[in-house]
């Protein structure tokens, strides 16, 4: 709201200013003025083509149905809410060894007997990332972790603590209602897993001209949490056994 008379000021000097018909658009798409803002956003994109946002030769129009959360708080704050939506699942906890590439890592574990997966818990850094760190490490893994040896991450679903980074693979986003989701690229490493049959591709607004492809692997809170996760971390596995 406090962008847009901003804007005016600068659409009052020069109506074919695109950027500020562009960003006028984009503030007044965030607030639900779908139809107005598709006005200035295609007046926009006419008058300066290196607006339009493409995609695989494919042209989107304004109106993503998803945005990444951008703020270090408002992401804390959803990791904690999916980590309590899993937490009651629970059904056995305790310190295990993680490996991964360079070496390992004691972190503290969660087992689940109904979805046969395990994950690290964000007991140690429920009030913010550790200050070394761009992003918060979050590991998954199928069946029951081996409590005393070191344990093999099936897939791990990162997420940047503050801002956008399209290096790492996951994002928590929003959609128009302001229900909020956790978000993977499909990307899982050693190999790039492109195939994902029974999910449907979003498109996210991060603030770049392209948007984000991307997943969505679950709400995070709900009933539905923990089966989606399950889900998920399954499939990796199952692909990485070559099944």
């Amino acid at each position: 709201e406090e962008s847009i008379p901003c804007y005016d000021r600068a659409l009052a000097n020069n109506p074919d200013d695109a950027y500020a018909l562009f960003y006028k658009g984009r503030s007044m798409d965030g607030l639900c003025q779908h139809d107005q803002a598709s006005e200035f956003i295609t007046k926009a994109r006419k008058l300066d083509h290196s607006l339009a946002l493409k995609n695989d030769k494919i042209e989107f129009k304004l109106g993503f149905d998803f945005e990444v959360l951008y703020g270090e708080e408002e992401i804390l704050n959803a990791r904690n809410m999916l980590f309590d939506s899993l937490r009651p699942h629970a059904t056995k906890t305790g310190r295990a060894s993680l490996g991964y590439r360079g070496g390992s890592e004691l972190s503290m574990l969660a087992y689940s007997a109904d979805a046969d997966i395990w994950w690290n818990t964000n007991d140690e850094d429920r009030h913010g990332c550790h200050p070394d760190r761009t992003r918060y490490w979050n590991c998954f893994g199928a069946g029951e972790p081996r409590w005393k040896v070191s344990n093999n991450i099936t897939v791990e679903l990162n997420f940047p603590n503050h801002g956008v980074n399209r290096r790492i693979s996951g994002s928590m986003v929003k959609d128009r209602k302001s229900n909020i989701y956790l978000a993977h690229d499909g990307n899982v490493t050693p190999s790039k897993i492109t195939d994902w049959t029974n999910y449907t591709p979003i498109l996210v607004d991060d603030g770049r001209k392209e948007p984000r492809t991307m997943i969505l692997v679950t709400p995070v809170t709900g009933p539905s949490v923990l089966d989606n996760i399950a889900k998920f971390v399954h499939s990796v596995d199952r692909f990485k056994k070559g099944l």
